[in-house]
C-alpha cells in the first residue's frame, strides 16, 4: 500500500495499481475536461499563459475501471464535470450542481454558465451520513483569480494557482457526509482535495503528474492555519 497522507508525483493509472482492491472509502476528484485548457497559473506573482497538454485527449475509461476496483463496496465516488465532458463519464446514481454564484467565463451575449457538476456513483449501501438531507444544488464561490479586484482588496483568502482549482469549502462540504478513513484524489492538481482532508483529521492518498502543482500542494499543507487561511465561503 502506498504512503498514506501523501501526494505522490506520478501518473494515477500506474499508482492505483500499488492500491489493493477495495480499500478506499471515498474519491473525490477533478479529471481533465478536454477543453483544451489554454492558461496555466503559477507561482510567481506574473502568471505567464501556457498550454496545459494534459487537457485534451482526456478518456476516463481506464482511470474509471481503477476507480471501480479499489473502491470499497460501501463507498463513494464525485467526479466533476461540465456541459462539455459530463457525457464522456460513465453514467451516474446522481448529479450534484456546484452553483458558483457568480457569472463564468464564456459568451458574454447568452446565458452565463456559472455552474458545474458533480455526477456521484454510489456502491452498495453507501458511507453517506446526515442529519436532515442535504439539497443536491451546492451553492459555494469559485475560486478567485489572484488578478482580480476583490482578490487584491483582500477579500477573498483562497488564491488560484491552477486553472480548474475547486473551492476548499465545497470540497470539505462534501468530505463531511462520510464518516470515512481513507479518500483518494487521483488528481490532486494543486492540492485542495488534500487541504480539506487535512482540515477534518481524514487520512488521504493523493496522485498529481506534475511537481509544479505538488509543490503548490506541499506548500498549502505545511500552512499553520489551514482553516483561515484557505476558506471563502462557509460550509
Amino acid at each position: 500500500m502506498l504512503e498514506i497522507n501523501k501526494i505522490h508525483c506520478m501518473d494515477c493509472l500506474e499508482g492505483m495499481k500499488q492500491i489493493p482492491d477495495n480499500s478506499i472509502d471515498l474519491i473525490v476528484t477533478d479529471p481533465p475536461y478536454n477543453q483544451g485548457i489554454s492558461t496555466c497559473y503559477g507561482t510567481s506573482k506574473h502568471k505567464k499563459p501556457k498550454k496545459c497538454d494534459w487537457d485534451k485527449n482526456f478518456d476516463i475509461k481506464p482511470f474509471f475501471k481503477e476507480f471501480k476496483r479499489i473502491i470499497k463496496n460501501n463507498g463513494m465516488i464525485y467526479i466533476f464535470c461540465n456541459q462539455h465532458n459530463m457525457n464522456d463519464l460513465p453514467k451516474s446514481n446522481l448529479i450534484l450542481v456546484w452553483d458558483k454564484k457568480d457569472y463564468d467565463v464564456g459568451d458574454t451575449r447568452i446565458w452565463s454558465c456559472s455552474h458545474e457538476f458533480i455526477k456521484i456513483y454510489k456502491f452498495g449501501i453507501a458511507n453517506f451520513k446526515y442529519n436532515k438531507r442535504p439539497r443536491g444544488i451546492l451553492r459555494f464561490n469559485k475560486v478567485q483569480n489572484a488578478a482580480s479586484e476583490e482578490f487584491k482588496k483582500g477579500i477573498f483568502r483562497n488564491c488560484q494557482e491552477h486553472p480548474t482549482q475547486k473551492p476548499i469549502a465545497l470540497i470539505r462540504h462534501i468530505i463531511k457526509f462520510h464518516n470515512v478513513n481513507l479518500i483518494l484524489d487521483p488528481f490532486m492538481g494543486s492540492g485542495t482535495t488534500a487541504v480539506a482532508c487535512k482540515q477534518l483529521n481524514r487520512n488521504f492518498i493523493g496522485f498529481e503528474i506534475s511537481q509544479e502543482y505538488v509543490d503548490i500542494a506541499n506548500k498549502r499543507l505545511a500552512q499553520e492555519n489551514l482553516k483561515g487561511w484557505f476558506d471563502n465561503g462557509k460550509d
